[in-house]
């Protein structure tokens, strides 16, 4: 994120959730605490954009968790239970204003919505709605009206567009 002095990041192949603390005058990255690993099969992160937690899907194992990001150091502490999925998902976004957190189900072509705790990251699902075939990416646009899915499943790539309001996805 632009105003934070950490970078996160996943293993690929391992299970592994790392962290870094950045210079942002030599770009020297130093390695921070994690308390736990990613979990099984993570497939994606994301960074709240107000510096308090980080979100990982979890292939795998079907479900996200929420690791939330000490002040100062950015280590991280997972101590929610992770929130279970019903299919594997594809990817993560998140609202500029860090109140929603969006995950693309492949399977079921389906985008999720779940809002966010503001103190404890603790996700509630809000809302959900179909999506064009394999729905990969999804992002929000920056006044968090919008969200945007691209799919990439069939004959030809699409890219879904939602209105999105009081947490709900609307025509």
């Amino acid at each position: 994120q632009p105003q934070t002095e950490f970078l996160y990041v996943l293993g690929g192949s391992t299970e592994d959730l790392s962290g870094f603390k950045f210079d942002a005058t030599t770009g020297q990255l130093a390695p921070i605490s994690i308390d736990t690993l990613a979990g099984t099969g993570p497939m994606d992160l994301v960074v709240d954009p107000l510096g308090r937690f980080v979100f990982v899907a979890h292939q795998l194992s079907a479900e996200l968790s929420v690791f939330q990001i000490s002040p100062g150091s950015g280590s991280l502490s997972e101590g929610l239970t992770r929130t279970a999925l019903s299919e594997p998902p594809a990817s993560l976004g998140i609202d500029a204003g860090g109140r929603h957190l969006f995950v693309t189900l492949p399977q079921s072509a389906q985008v999720l919505a779940y809002s966010i705790h503001p103190s404890t990251g603790e996700l509630d699902f809000v809302s959900a709605a179909a999506t064009g075939s394999g729905p990969g990416a999804v992002n929000s646009d920056p006044t968090g009206h919008f969200v945007y899915v691209s799919n990439a499943g069939g004959s030809t790539d699409t890219l879904s567009s939602y209105r999105f309001e009081e947490g709900q996805f609307t025509s």
